[in-house]
């Protein structure tokens, strides 16, 4: 796994993540066909938070740090991993709890119940256990992540050097990286490897 890369998984993962969305699915499915989506039912809470998982889980397969890493420079590895997937669910879940407000307001007929302050904010707070789980689970497969840094490398010349500077004696170059350095020099200006 490369830090640079646009993606941060391995198959394992995507496998634990196609896994949390078939059980978010089939437990919501479940729970529709036996009334758990009325008003005073607490069985909707399961597929809040399986689908707070599901949503993280498939979040943490990108990179999203490398984009967070520039805005927040400061911030430690661990938290530049797994908060931008828990904002993200935690968003998603919060604009779900809208939608199904707006149907419950508006469409009232298509039968959606939607109660903000008691059921959404419920429905939100087991969003984001369900990602802070799926993060626990993420950094548990992935342990070196926490302490890996972001390491850039220097590219290297795909043509080498001839040494020969007009007016100065010849040079010699690297063999690491193929820049030219000065003779005195025992190590590389560019790259620190010793000549």
């Amino acid at each position: 796994m490369t830090t640079r890369s646009r993606f941060q998984t391995d198959r394992l993962w995507v496998l634990i993540t196609i896994t949390l969305f078939i059980v978010a699915f089939s437990s919501h499915i479940w729970i529709q066909l036996t009334g758990g989506y009325s008003a005073g039912a607490y069985l909707d809470m399961i597929p809040h938070f399986l689908f707070g998982a599901a949503i993280c889980a498939f979040l943490l397969n990108f990179n999203l740090g490398r984009t967070w890493k520039k805005v927040l420079p400061l911030v430690p590895p661990l938290l530049i991993v797994i908060l931008p997937a828990i904002l993200y669910t935690l968003a998603v879940a919060f604009a779900w709890e809208i939608f199904e407000e707006f149907l419950a307001n508006f469409f009232p007929w298509i039968g959606v119940y939607s109660d903000f302050w008691w059921n959404g904010v419920r429905d939100i707070i087991m969003g984001l256990l369900g990602a802070t789980v799926a993060a626990g689970l993420y950094l548990w497969h992935f342990p070196v992540i926490v302490a890996k840094q972001e390491v850039v490398e220097k590219p290297r010349s795909l043509t080498r050097k001839t040494g020969y500077i007009p007016g100065k004696t010849a040079s010699q170059f690297c063999e690491s990286c193929g820049s030219v350095v000065d003779p005195d020099s025992k190590h590389c200006s560019n790259c620190g490897h010793k000549l």
